[in-house]
């Protein structure tokens, strides 16, 4: 196994799956405590009090840690891990997009509260068509794979959609970024991306479906 290694968890791409799987290699105390980049979640200010893990503090408090995962920013993670120490896995981008709204879609109310005062899933109650153009929530549901690879900037504006002549530009920059991690690979590879990367990280891995998108205590 690797001695440090970073999970860059793009959201609805099976990595919670994979979380289960790697994090088990590494003592607690040794990972990072955070799950979520505050940016992430655009300009919110209340971040703080939300009942999940986001992280808020400067990023050279994760340098001492061997193992992060969760939902971050690329530049946050490789301001503590090397980019040939973190791992990344992408999925078909309409259809992380749809689970990624189906999965916002169908949370129950105490999910809701769990993240209050942040409501950004509640956004989701919005027709597609609707939340696809929702200015307020564009830091999430516009190119989010593309917002986490590059971080903050200044032509992927939080509370405004990527403007269409920037869009080519800002996906070749991403896939740079991509081209330096040390395993990037595509999920609808299946079970070939887990055979892949245990050679790659050097011990076995668990095989679970994790977080599956379940619609039965959510809008229909």
């Amino acid at each position: 196994m690797r001695s440090r290694l970073a999970y860059l968890h793009l959201p609805k791409a099976a990595g919670t799956s994979l979380r289960a799987a790697l994090s088990s290699y590494y003592d607690l105390a040794d990972t990072v405590p955070w799950s979520f980049d505050r940016h992430l979640f655009g300009d919110d200010p209340r971040m703080s009090e939300v009942g999940e893990p986001v992280f808020l503090g400067d990023p050279d408090e994760l340098a001492d840690y061997a193992y992060m995962e969760g939902h971050w920013t690329l530049p946050t993670i490789t301001s503590a891990f090397e980019p040939a120490d973190v791992v990344c896995l992408i999925r078909e981008p309409r259809a992380r997009f749809l689970s990624h709204y189906s999965f916002w879609r169908g949370w129950p109310e105490w999910m809701h509260d769990l993240w209050e005062p942040y409501d950004g899933a509640r956004h989701a109650q919005l027709q597609l068509s609707e939340y696809c153009q929702e200015a307020a929530i564009a830091h999430q549901a516009d190119n989010l794979v593309t917002r986490l690879l590059l971080g903050p900037h200044p032509l992927a504006p939080n509370d405004a959609l990527i403007r269409s002549t920037d869009i080519d530009r800002l996906a070749a920059e991403a896939c740079r970024r991509l081209d330096e991690l040390g395993y990037v690979d595509v999920l609808e590879r299946g079970d070939d991306v887990y055979s892949d990367l245990e050679v790659w990280f050097g011990s076995p891995l668990t095989r679970e479906r994790l977080n599956e998108t379940d619609l039965g205590e959510g809008q229909p």
